[in-house]
């Protein structure tokens, strides 16, 4: 067998360090670290054949075992390797010494049916690639990667095995381990800066604990018809708009974005003063005339409504920005282009994934461009595309007939007029369902029920990491894939690809999705997750996500319902956000790592916060 192995840690960090394996990722202007690593594919030792590629004659690729290789001993335009007993039809000469040949002529067979995807990782997914190659993706969060103590622990966070001592993220606390191993977090004294000083405003300081955000400054020009705020780095600024009030919340693994009622477009996540800032377009002005977008791993997408043409910004780690090849990171939007002087326009929805985009077009189309490690783009391969293409269906036709999208992590799902649904991408914990193949499903399946019979009446869908929802007509509402972190929400931990109605959730007007959660809104307005989120809403002390396997109702401080005009999606996220309607309507609780809850601070939060304005 041809194993394919890793470098190094070591050497891992070295390529890294000096921009040899990594892509510089660009949210907001920010240096991000790659999603996906390109693995090294080695072979074991022994001399191989002079004109050799990895120890082939001329035109084969992939290594062979240890041991040389007998001169001719491979077919000319083989891949892969046969199993032991010498080259299949169309080498002249075994391997000498070798315990595999290579495969026969013509290159044929799947380059990764002998290749195993190990890094040793546990805080990786690996996955050989279209062209025997292999990547590694952030996977298993909160999973032990190293040694425990008293004092902290090891545990996985966006493909990273980290150190998490005492230090529970609030600057305003001195964390210490005391003897025998209990962690203690001291108040620092009132009044000590926590955050620096801005154009925007005081510094802030911190009191009885928390960091709390300095006096605003005051914009307001006392004309009702404009839009008061405070740009960071241009001071007051006054917006002919109706309004700066929230008209649409999307959640990245870094950053939350607002689309504004005046349909300008604002992000919060490694931010100054971690505050909403403006997306702005090359010269610096606003950009606007937007109705939609969406927030990726570490992208974003929006419509502008005048002609639906798409525009991205942030990483372009695997072709996400959709404009072509040789496209960098931008922290201002580009247009998505189809070919080199045509843009994508006449769309109506877009969805942004793990390094993958979506755009549904008024002809009922799905487009797709980026990652396609696992399928995601639909379009029967697994090889990423830097311009958009047209998801297709099992039977190789185009998928049509589309009214709504929603991106997963890994892949991606479609709801048909007929209220069918419809998955593409990973599909190893069975969320493309039984209709499409596994570990991956390079064009769209349909999904069935428990019964059997293929899902209808569907009214929307949500898709996460591992498991996907969607709501049916009568208000309930339905789960399938992995169930190990409660995203079913039935308490069966385990793996089902047909959809099951979730126990005890009815009347439900509208759903979303996290990384490894999902919510509900019911007709009440009062709201529901279940999965791994961060706690249930109603403990106040800072800790780590649980695992809910039945919905829990969200409380505000205080033990007050949360109730929400509108819910979030962001399939990249392990933060959740709501619109409100008091002050100024975004209310956001769980990680909080880059700023992205837009409070002020980096501290996470297990009970919902009142995102600051402008």
């Amino acid at each position: 067998m041809v194993r394919a192995k890793w470098i190094t840690a070591l050497a891992v960090a070295t390529m890294l360090a000096s921009g040899a394996c990594g892509h510089e990722q660009e949210h907001l202007g920010e240096g991000r670290s790659p999603i996906a690593a390109e693995g090294v594919k080695t072979t074991a030792t022994g001399g191989n054949s002079a004109g050799g590629t990895g120890g082939n004659s001329a035109g084969g690729t992939g290594g062979s075992p240890a041991g040389g290789n007998a001169a001719g001993g491979n077919s000319a335009g083989g891949m892969g390797g046969s199993p032991a007993g010498g080259n299949a039809a169309g080498g002249s000469s075994g391997n000498a010494g070798g315990s595999a040949g290579n495969a026969g002529a013509g290159g044929g067979g799947d380059p990764c049916a002998y290749v195993v995807c190990e890094d040793g990782d546990p805080c990786t997914v690996n996955v050989c690639l279209e062209d025997g190659s292999c990547a590694a993706f952030p996977g298993n969060d909160g999973a032990s990667c190293g040694p425990n103590t008293e004092c902290g622990k090891t545990s996985c966070l966006d493909g990273i095995c980290q150190w998490d001592p005492c230090d529970d993220g609030n600057p305003c606390t001195q964390d210490a381990c005391a003897e025998g191993g209990e962690c203690s977090h001291t108040p620092l004294s009132d009044g000590t800066e926590c955050w620096s000083a801005s154009l925007c405003g005081a510094s802030a300081t911190c009191i009885s604990g928390d960091c709390v955000a300095g006096a605003p400054v005051d914009c307001a020009d006392g004309n009702p018809e404009t839009a008061d705020y405070c740009d960071p780095d241009l001071f007051c600024q006054q917006a002919g708009a109706p309004n700066l009030q929230p008209a649409q919340v999307a959640r990245g693994a870094f950053v939350t974005g607002i689309k504004m009622g005046d349909s300008t477009v604002w992000e919060v996540g490694a931010t100054p003063a971690n505050r909403l800032v403006q997306v702005r377009n090359a010269g610096g002005g606003a950009f606007n005339g937007v109705f939609k977008i969406a927030e990726g791993h570490a992208h974003a997408l929006a419509i502008k409504s005048n002609d639906g043409s798409v525009w991205a910004w942030g990483t372009s780690a695997a072709g996400e920005l959709g404009t072509g090849p040789n496209q960098a990171g931008t922290a201002t939007p580009v247009a998505v282009m189809l070919a080199a002087d045509t843009p994508l326009v006449g769309m109506g929805d877009v969805a942004a994934g793990a390094n993958t985009s979506y755009a549904l077009g008024a002809d009922g189309k799905v487009r797709a461009w980026g990652r396609n490690a696992f399928g995601q783009l639909g379009d029967g391969t697994r090889t990423d595309r830097n311009r958009p293409i047209v998801v297709q269906q099992l039977n190789g036709g185009d998928l049509t007939n589309i009214v709504a999208i929603s991106a997963a992590y890994f892949g991606a799902l479609g709801l048909r007029d007929d209220g069918t649904v419809w998955a593409w991408g990973a599909n190893a914990g069975g969320e493309c369902g039984d209709e499409a193949p596994s570990p991956w499903a390079t064009r769209a399946g349909r999904i069935r029920t428990v019964a059997g019979a293929f899902m209808n009446n569907v009214t929307a869908i949500a898709g996460g990491q591992f498991a996907s929802i969607a709501l049916r007509s009568d208000g309930t509402v339905w789960a399938w894939g992995d169930d190990r972190q409660g995203q079913l929400g039935d308490r069966s931990n385990a793996i089902r690809a047909r959809a099951g109605q979730i126990p005890g959730l009815g009347q439900v007007v509208e759903i979303g999705a996290g990384r490894q959660f999902f919510f509900a809104r019911k007709q009440d307005g009062s709201v529901w997750a279940w999965g791994r989120v961060i706690g249930d809403g109603r403990d106040e002390r800072n800790g780590p996500p649980t695992v809910q396997r039945t919905p829990v109702q969200i409380f505000r401080p205080g033990n007050q319902a949360l109730t929400a005009q509108a819910l979030s999606q962001g399939p990249a996220a392990d933060h959740g956000a709501v619109i409100y309607n008091v002050g100024f309507g975004v209310w956001t609780w769980g990680q909080n790592r880059h700023g992205q809850l837009g409070d002020g601070t980096r501290q996470d939060r297990l009970l919902p916060v009142e995102m600051l304005p402008p």
